[in-house]
């Protein structure tokens, strides 16, 4: 049996796990397919990790380059937000994650999270 938060989980089936990149402006919106299943996060990094769907590398000057890499562990946040759900949002970026500080506030950050869903809750 497994715990999360109040909920009591038996007879359990795992999802596979999505991962993706939130841009600024979009929302990390977790979904399962079942009416009784419930998201678990698993990982959520915020910052300029590298070039990718939110920073187009054609529009990194050789000063921008350097910016790659900050970043910040913000699971735990996320996972309170959204674990142990049906469903929730994490607009990008929020005051939760821009207080994270891992880059200059100058640069555009996005949200990399990945969750699964567990059935059987």
């Amino acid at each position: 049996m497994l715990s999360l938060g109040v909920r009591q989980c038996k007879n359990l089936l795992i999802v596979p796990e999505t991962r993706r990149e939130y841009c600024q402006l979009e929302t990390f919106r977790p979904r399962c397919p079942g009416h009784n299943d419930v998201v678990v996060v698993k990982s959520a990094t915020f910052g300029r990790m590298r070039v990718g769907r939110c920073i187009d590398a054609d529009s990194l000057t050789d000063n921008l380059r350097d910016t790659l890499g900050c970043q910040a562990d913000v699971f735990d946040y996320v996972s309170r937000q959204c674990s142990g759900k049906t469903r929730c949002d994490v607009f990008v970026p929020n005051r939760e994650l821009l207080s994270s500080r891992p880059c200059s506030n100058q640069l555009t950050m996005y949200l990399e999270a990945s969750f699964s869903c567990l059935s059987g809750c």
